[in-house]
């Protein structure tokens, strides 16, 4: 069972916002998360930094994703406002003046609309549906992942078994010039090193305190 998360809870647990001007440093966020937490984080972002997801039309219009556009945020397992039609076209869910982006997605859900997830416990379904036909979508975020250029930073990524894929990317892109792999308790530490090992592009970083007011 997956939750998506409306917008007063998803402000309750920002609370003081400290994550957008660590945001702010990066050019491109590629996400494994389903939620569109990320999605609010960049918007509130506007100010200092423009980013875009791909997709694009007018304000009457679905907006739909297209490789040819600009891009700089990807869903590497999609995500709950995205979804994907018999022909493959992959729209945006977006709010109106009616309805919020949790209600809008909720209403298409209840019209039979399924959200373009990759859901699945082993990492090969997942490297299939990203690396085959199954989505141009998805397979573009990929593709654009393993081409990383310069500096990766990781925050929140546990990499289990079922994100090995995402683990293989990482370790045979020669384009990396450094990894830093951020990680919350000593056990998830000792799991990242065991993983990288002799990987000196790889450094490490504690996550617990990054985002909480002293």
């Amino acid at each position: 069972m997956y939750e998506i998360l409306p917008e007063e809870k998803i402000n309750k647990l920002l609370g003081t916002n400290l994550v957008t001007p660590f945001l702010d440093k990066f050019d491109s966020f590629y996400t494994l998360n389903y939620d569109h937490v990320l999605y609010y984080l960049l918007m509130g972002m506007l100010d200092s930094k423009y980013t875009t997801d791909g997709f694009w039309g007018e304000c009457s219009q679905p907006k739909r994703w297209d490789s040819k556009n600009k891009q700089c945020v990807y869903y590497l397992h999609g995500a709950f406002h995205l979804k994907i039609s018999d022909d493959r076209i992959v729209e945006k869910i977006t709010s109106d003046q009616n309805l919020n982006l949790f209600k809008k997605i909720r209403e298409e859900w209840d019209k039979g609309v399924k959200s373009h997830l990759v859901i699945a416990s082993d990492y090969k379904t997942k490297e299939l549906k990203l690396t085959s036909d199954y989505s141009p979508y998805l397979s573009h975020c990929f593709n654009k992942f393993k081409q990383i250029d310069g500096i990766l930073v990781t925050h929140g990524v546990s990499f289990s078994k079922s994100d090995t894929h995402i683990v293989e990317a990482i370790k045979s892109n020669s384009n990396l010039s450094k990894v830093y792999v951020g990680y919350f308790k000593p056990a998830e530490l000792k799991h990242f090193e065991e993983i990288f090992q002799y990987n000196n592009k790889v450094e490490y970083f504690c996550t617990k305190n990054m985002f909480t007011v002293s």
